[in-house]
């Protein structure tokens, strides 16, 4: 924010046409850390009225159409200049906005797909993979080691996200598939959090002043409503999946919450 309204697109997106995200109109966040309760009724993050959510999103979504024009625009200079068949090109970003999804705007510390499901477009010349939509779980670390790959290079061992190039010559995705991420603090507050997620499960755990955990079916609830973190019949997902983050957390030297609010951390012009 703030969303433009790009005119040029407007008529593409009429209000009336426009879809509310489903989290908006199930979720009320019972069950959820109280932080985030707490967020919606800040009187700036919380969603607005339907009215005024439609009238954001519409800008918003010219903003998006306004970006895939100056995409536009790059690559007709490189086909001018004779360059498009040999560049490699990837599109993606940095996060996304929570656009009403659980009664929220913007972003910050929420660990819901609204914020960490972005894109991640590749265009390689002269490459025919096997499948065109490559749906394996990825994270946006691996997009270095992915150009450096793609470019002939050998992907030095500092880049620890690795590559895509493995997955996008796969026929299908692995059937084990876990990745990781976390998050510390955003603008809004420190709500550090630490995510293992698989095809079928989002498991979040907080540390730190909250404390506490989320875990979803994805396959059943993809909007992320109901937290099963409390639910007896999830119990053993829940321990598997908080002993993988853990045991990621350990091998990636993750530290405890207490070392980044100690003054060693902070005077060390790490923070």
């Amino acid at each position: 924010p703030p969303f433009e309204a790009i005119e040029a697109f407007l008529p593409q997106y009429p209000k009336g046409d426009l879809t509310l995200p489903e989290s908006f109109l199930k979720d009320d966040l019972t069950g959820k850390p109280q932080f985030l309760q707490d967020h919606i009724r800040d009187g700036q993050h919380g969603a607005l009225d339907e009215a005024d959510l439609k009238d954001e999103l519409q800008r918003y979504y010219t903003m998006i159409s306004e970006v895939d024009r100056l995409f536009g625009l790059l690559r007709g200079a490189l086909e001018a200049k004779g360059m498009w068949e040999d560049s490699v090109v990837a599109f993606t970003t940095d996060h996304g906005d929570m656009m009403g999804a659980h009664r929220m705007r913007k972003k910050g510390t929420i660990p819901y797909d609204e914020i960490f499901h972005i894109p991640m477009i590749f265009r390689f010349p002269r490459l025919d993979p096997p499948r065109r939509v490559v749906d394996d779980l990825a994270v946006n670390v691996s997009l270095p080691g992915t150009l450096i790959e793609a470019a002939g290079l050998e992907v030095p061992a500092e880049f620890r996200g690795g590559s895509l190039m493995p997955a996008i010559g796969r026929e299908a995705h692995p059937k084990d598939e876990m990745i990781f991420y976390e998050h510390y603090g955003a603008y809004w507050g420190i709500h550090p959090f630490r995510v293992v997620q698989t095809r079928e499960w989002k498991y979040v755990k907080y540390y730190g002043p909250d404390d506490t955990e989320e875990l979803y079916n994805l396959k059943t609830d993809p909007a992320e409503v109901e937290n099963l973190a409390g639910d007896p019949a999830a119990e053993q997902t829940r321990s598997f999946l908080e002993e993988a983050v853990d045991r990621w957390w350990r091998e990636t030297g993750g530290k405890p919450f207490e070392y980044y609010e100690s003054d060693a951390f902070k005077s060390s012009g790490t923070a």
